[in-house]
């Protein structure tokens, strides 16, 4: 998906923006981050999955989904479950990057 795309779809907003505010402000992440970075793993597509494994609207992989509270395969596939996992996963991965 291009630069466009996504333009459009943040100003006509989608299905999962709340879930993705929620996300945001519950663990404390900037939601424009996060809605960018589910876009580009996924096109906002719950059932999206990379030939190499990763899947769902996080492209979580096995190990890490599991890390973050996705147990069983369809904990990937869920919506509101791999978007408060993507919360989580990047609040990690901006501290552990001094917030950069």
């Amino acid at each position: 998906m291009s630069n466009d795309q996504y333009t459009r779809i943040k100003s006509q907003g989608g299905p999962y923006d709340s879930l993705i505010q929620t996300a945001a402000s519950t663990h404390g992440v900037n939601y424009d981050l996060l809605h960018k970075q589910l876009f580009l793993e996924s096109s906002f597509n719950p059932n999206a999955k990379s030939p190499t494994g990763p899947r769902g609207i996080g492209q979580f992989t096995k190990a890490t989904g599991k890390a973050y509270g996705l147990v069983n395969e369809e904990d990937f596939y869920d919506p509101a479950k791999s978007i408060d996992a993507a919360a989580r996963h990047m609040k990690d991965n901006l501290k552990l990057a001094g917030g950069d």
